[in-house]
């Protein structure tokens, strides 16, 4: 009888708030960068969102 063992590489370090909100991804690629009034990236412990400065809103 054979025996196969397959092993498998796994990070086990907790994702930090910020990226546990972002473990998605990041579409409109925001940053948290104020020269970017237009695509900021604000986050929360419970979200986070892209703003549109000019606009007032949400960046989509």
């Amino acid at each position: 009888m054979t025996l196969l063992a397959f092993a498998t590489s796994c990070d086990d370090s907790d994702p930090t708030p910020e990226n546990l909100n972002l473990v998605l991804g990041n579409p409109s690629g925001a940053t948290s960068n104020a020269g970017q009034p237009n695509n900021y990236l604000l986050t929360r412990p419970e979200y986070a969102l892209s703003y549109h400065h000019s606009r007032g809103i949400p960046f989509r």
